[in-house]
């Protein structure tokens, strides 16, 4: 599981297995210093590249306990793999196909916000659509949507075949399917749900102040 700060430069890892786990911090502005990708072509990729890569590797790697590698160095050397993959083979869409799609994507999210009454970007903190080009830019089946919680990747469905005709025909299908009536249902109780737990976060909060204030006094 990869955790993103808000500032998007640096990230929490959590590998694990077998019920144990082990965390480590990646700063993305220098994590092509590392000696595990000192071969890697990590530099080349933009800052939006390096994020989305991290994310895919993430939901893909499983730590292999026959290495003598430690996780993270097994992680690494995934992620330079995953790389040299994307940036070897051609890109097949053109910008403003990808902006199409992008823009379909982002159309069923609106619809999906007005039809539960949400704000903008609000329900992100429920249950949030996003689609990723995957890395091998349709010359191979890895693109897909991400399923997101809290803004974290919690399911990929990934999309079979190479024809950008079936993604735009996939995101028809799937408007239709975000927005039947009992997915609405479900997805407003989720945001209920997301505002009621952000309600009891602001008052323990604002209860804890209160206390170390009040406690501050009679020292």
């Amino acid at each position: 599981m990869i955790n993103f700060n808000d500032g998007q430069q640096t990230a929490t890892l959590k590998l694990s297995l077998e019920g144990v786990s082990l965390s480590s911090n990646i700063d993305l502005r220098i994590l092509a210093n590392d000696p595990v990708l000192k071969d890697s072509r990590i530099r080349e990729l933009t800052p939006k590249q390096l994020k989305s890569l991290l994310e895919y590797v993430d939901h893909r790697f499983k730590v292999d306990p026959r290495s003598a590698l430690p996780w993270r160095d097994q992680f690494l050397r995934s992620l330079a793999k995953e790389c040299e993959a994307f940036l070897k083979l051609p890109v097949k869409l053109t910008p403003e196909r990808m902006a199409e799609i992008r823009k379909a994507v982002k159309d069923v999210n609106v619809s999906l916000e007005r039809a539960i009454g949400a704000k903008s970007g609000e329900f992100g903190d429920a249950l949030q659509y996003q689609y990723h080009d995957g890395f091998r830019h349709l010359t191979r089946d890895d693109d897909f949507i991400a399923v997101r919680r809290g803004g974290q990747i919690v399911s990929i469905i990934m999309l079979r075949g190479n024809d950008e005709n079936d993604i735009i025909n996939f995101l028809k299908y799937a408007k239709g399917k975000i927005l039947n009536p009992d997915n609405i249902d479900a997805f407003r109780e989720s945001l209920f749900n997301a505002r009621k737990m952000k309600a009891l976060e602001l008052t323990n909060r604002k209860a804890s102040k209160g206390v170390s204030k009040n406690k501050g006094k009679a020292d």
